[in-house]
């Protein structure tokens, strides 16, 4: 990966948490402030919507007014990088000492300020992006506090026999034990890897996520005399979730919602 070390470097001290590419930036932004028909969204947005590093590839790039939209923020992003106006938690140049849009970040927060600063609006794609850069955050903080944090489970009646023994060795009956306890690890990995063998699920392709979409939208126009209009009804059905056990927020809800409506105009355009 390009800049793998001055990630790597940046990476030790927490400085890559919640932040987003600059060209992922002006993505998101130029999408928040997109007032066209969804319809004509969807035409500019790059592999038919199913897209995941659409900011990262020349060919995933966004066409149309979506484009342009986006090439002008980023364009006025690089700029205020530049001028030291907006801090960068990575500043990533090529050999002509040009800044990388692709590989230079910008934390979340500085963004919405910058957009602030100039009246420019934020919405659910930077909303989206933000709630997932959390999660991401929250998790490997997490898991680092877990794995430095003291044990504090006790030694078994075993567990501790074995410790016992091995303190009263000498040091060549000890290299014994170390290796004996090597060998039953060796032969406890080989047993667990023969016995499990897991099938990982495939990603969804366009068409069956499409297709889903349009499931849960007739489920949806169903119960549409049960729900609210607009964006109460993602408060709705966000509600609805938190009583399974499994809370979106609803802001995910209204974007999964819109994708919903976006797939069944599609399908019905397509079977007239």
């Amino acid at each position: 990966m390009p800049y793998e070390d001055l990630y790597r470097a940046h990476a030790l001290t927490g400085s890559l948490f919640q932040t987003v590419p600059i060209r992922k930036a002006a993505f998101l932004i130029a999408l928040d402030n997109d007032v066209r028909d969804q319809s004509e969204i969807d035409a500019d947005l790059p592999n038919n919507g199913d897209f995941a590093h659409w900011w990262m590839a020349s060919e995933l790039e966004p066409s149309g007014k979506l484009k342009a939209s986006r090439d002008k923020f980023e364009r006025a992003l690089l700029k205020s990088v530049e001028t030291g106006r907006l801090s960068a938690a990575i500043v990533a140049r090529n050999i002509d000492d040009e800044i990388d849009p692709i590989y230079t970040i910008v934390p979340i927060n500085d963004i919405r300020d910058w957009c602030l600063e100039r009246d420019v609006d934020t919405g659910d794609w930077i909303a989206h992006h933000e709630e997932t850069e959390i999660e991401f955050s929250d998790a490997i903080i997490d898991e680092i506090a877990t794995h430095y944090s003291p044990g504090t489970a006790a030694l078994g009646t075993y567990d501790a026999a074995a410790l016992e023994t091995y303190r009263s060795s000498d040091e060549s009956e000890r290299a014994d034990q170390y290796r004996r306890l090597l060998q039953e690890v060796q032969k406890l990995r080989s047993e667990t890897s023969q016995g499990i063998k897991a099938e990982p699920d495939g990603p969804i392709n366009t068409r069956e996520k499409n297709s889903l979409l349009t499931v849960i939208g007739a489920l949806i126009t169903a119960l549409s005399d049960r729900l609210p209009e607009g964006y109460k009804r993602a408060q709705a059905v966000a509600s609805l979730t938190d009583r399974i056990g499994a809370s979106l927020s609803v802001n995910t809800v209204d974007k999964i919602l819109k994708q919903i409506d976006a797939a069944v105009d599609r399908r019905r355009g397509a079977n007239r």
